[in-house]
């Protein structure tokens, strides 16, 4: 005689909690009222983790967002505006969606344009700008 087991599905299922950006998202829309800036939020915070190899953001510390920050002061074509937007993303993240408190977020220094300059001329060759000599 052969019994049949057949797996019962339980009709009780723990509800899962929402995941990180999901409840980031959350947040935003109710702190601000429309959806945009949630949008902008999870877009940094994903660049956050991606950026640290998946890591969760309550595993990550002041030193971590200062290297992100870093990261994007070096990176984007104007850093101060998107500094900005990426500091206030993180600083939302901690403050009212993690409810951890980790101080003011480092505030690198913006990229040096005649560095940039320097570096990608080989040297800057500065001819344009001396005044001709008779």
């Amino acid at each position: 005689m052969s019994v049949s087991v057949t797996p019962t599905l339980s009709t009780s299922r723990v509800p899962q909690a929402p995941k990180l950006l999901d409840q980031l998202r959350a947040s935003a829309l109710a702190c601000y009222g429309r959806p945009e800036p949630g949008e902008r939020f999870v877009g940094w915070v994903r660049r956050f983790i991606l950026f640290h190899d998946k890591r969760h953001p309550r595993d990550l510390g002041i030193a971590d967002i200062g290297r992100f920050l870093r990261h994007v002061v070096q990176s984007e074509k104007d850093p101060l505006g998107t500094l900005d937007v990426a500091r206030e993303a993180l600083q939302f993240l901690y403050q009212q969606v993690l409810h951890l408190q980790i101080g003011d977020l480092p505030y690198p220094d913006p990229p040096r344009l005649l560095d940039q300059h320097l570096s990608v001329s080989g040297g800057g060759s500065w001819g344009y700008l001396e005044t001709p000599t008779k």
